[in-house]
């Protein structure tokens, strides 16, 4: 099964990689940006 001459493991391998990038950068947003936005 191919999506778009792509394998289901390598859109599942993207995606999970888009989601950890996702998760990395509210983590950074939500501690170093947010924080500092506040005037804290």
């Amino acid at each position: 099964m191919t999506l778009m001459g792509y394998g289901v493991a390598d859109w599942a391998s993207m995606a999970t990689l888009v989601y950890v990038v996702l998760l990395a950068l509210h983590y950074v947003y939500k501690n170093f940006i947010g924080p500092s936005r506040k005037g804290e």
